[in-house]
């Protein structure tokens, strides 16, 4: 009876090892999906596809970097270069874009936090209309993005005065 206890004590230790060595597995696995990985400089490609994905592909040649996240369904941050004011980012983006941004810097209210690169900023978001880009104005693989993702613009503002514009598109 006392090596058929041993082995089955043995046995149950081993399983218990092996699962506890696959959850630990599982959860690494996990916060390295949900932590955002940063990619930088971005390719011409990548300008032309994060600009579209945000609907407004005349900012691609602004695009300076992103991030993405996400197990099943992604989410992507894209950052503009930065700017030496908001003028000057203003100016960069579509004709049309200083009323939402006027707006939001008028009635916004920011809020303290981060950019992708984890640098502290002040982020405005912009809740007033942008100029975007309707599905056929688009290359016709990015139609989904007109109904099937959730996308946020933000004004980021450094310490130092400089602006980005970002853009988060959540898919779903």
């Amino acid at each position: 009876m006392e090596k058929a206890a041993k082995k089955v004590l043995t046995a149950i230790a081993v399983f218990v090892l092996i699962m506890a060595a696959l959850m630990t597995a599982f959860f690494v696995h996990l916060s390295r999906q949900l932590a955002w990985q940063v990619h930088e400089p971005m390719t011409g490609t990548e300008q032309r596809q994060l600009a579209c994905m945000a609907l407004m592909p005349s900012i691609a040649d602004i695009l300076e970097r992103y991030a993405e996240r996400g197990l099943r369904d992604s989410e992507y941050l894209a950052e503009s270069r930065a700017f030496g004011g908001i003028g000057e980012l203003t100016a960069a983006l579509p004709a049309g874009s200083e009323i939402g941004i006027g707006e939001t810097l008028k009635e916004g209210i920011p809020e303290r936090t981060e950019d992708i690169k984890g640098t502290a900023v002040t982020r405005y978001e912009i809740s007033w209309a942008l100029p975007q880009a309707t599905k056929e104005e688009l290359p016709s693989k990015y139609e989904y993005y007109t109904y099937g993702c959730f996308i946020h613009y933000y004004l980021l503002e450094y310490d130092d005065g400089s602006w980005r514009f970002a853009a988060e598109i959540v898919t779903a």
